[in-house]
């Protein structure tokens, strides 16, 4: 794991949405994109922020991947797919992790950008089951 995920994964821990705006948006290394990005369990930041339950790092995030990618001619197909990325062992999306935290917030927000409402995990759970 790079140490700029790292990074952004302590901010995250931290709830500190402003700083992590900054590092995502300002100090990104040429190259890399956020929507590559996980740790060593397949969490992306969607992940992280979604089982994190915090609004405002969800928000940060979403904001910067809109806006460093918005001109990208996939750029639909890309959000489409991070939004439906599954963990490495569970196979956990990011709706499952903010329907388990019941955040009806984060759960609609990833729905309006792609999210599979039938995608189910590793145990074939889907997100209604998670929810319940």
């Amino acid at each position: 794991m790079s140490d700029f995920m790292v990074n952004c994964q302590k901010l995250i821990d931290e709830g500190n949405h402003l700083a992590l705006r900054v590092t995502l948006e300002e100090n990104l290394p040429e190259g890399m994109m956020i929507t590559d990005l996980v740790n060593s369990e397949g969490k992306s930041l969607l992940h992280m922020c979604t089982f994190k339950n915090n609004q405002k790092c969800f928000n940060a995030v979403i904001r910067a991947v809109k806006t460093m990618y918005k001109d990208r001619e996939d750029f639909a197909f890309t959000l489409r797919s991070w939004v439906n990325q599954k963990t490495f062992q569970d196979e956990f999306s990011a709706l499952h992790y903010s329907s388990y935290r019941g955040n009806i917030e984060i759960s609609q927000s990833l729905i309006d950008l792609g999210a599979d409402i039938k995608i189910k995990n590793q145990y074939g759970l889907d997100v209604l089951h998670i929810a319940a």
